[in-house]
Order: C-alpha cells, then sequence, then structure tokens
C-alpha cells in the first residue's frame, strides 16, 4: 500500500475532474484551506475511491494529492 502516483484510463479523466471541481470549490471560497474532502469511486477498480488526501491546502490541490482506498478505508 501507498499513494498512487498516477492513474491510468478512466480514472485518469475522474481524478483531473475531481481536481478541477476541488479548485472550483476553493475559488468559491465553498472549501477554506484544508477543510472537506472529496471523493469519487473508480471506475476501474470495484470498490475502490479516489479521494483527496487530508491535510492539503485546496487552494494547491493537485492530481498527487488524491488517494486510492478500499471501502474499508485502506490505502492502495
Amino acid at each position: 500500500p501507498g499513494e498512487v502516483k498516477m492513474f491510468t484510463g478512466d480514472d485518469k479523466n475522474l481524478a483531473a475532474e475531481l481536481v478541477d471541481t476541488i479548485r472550483f470549490f476553493e475559488q468559491k471560497n465553498w472549501t477554506p484551506a484544508t477543510s472537506t474532502n472529496y471523493s469519487v469511486r473508480s471506475s476501474q477498480i470495484p470498490g475502490h475511491i479516489l479521494i483527496s488526501r487530508s491535510g492539503v491546502d485546496k487552494s494547491k490541490f493537485k492530481t498527487e494529492d488524491l488517494i486510492l482506498i478500499n471501502l474499508e478505508g485502506e490505502i492502495h
């Protein structure tokens, strides 16, 4: 287990869209600083979720700040 540095296929698109959404919310001041986590279900790996890492300033958020977890919350 460890952090996911790069997503592939459909998950790469989902990751990019999630990061864009997080940045949009931050620009609207709907998610100040490190508050809130956002997620989307993986389209490639059943039972897994791409989720924003806790403690990352949303104004500086990037794809590398997403992690992949299973439904039990374990990082993969």
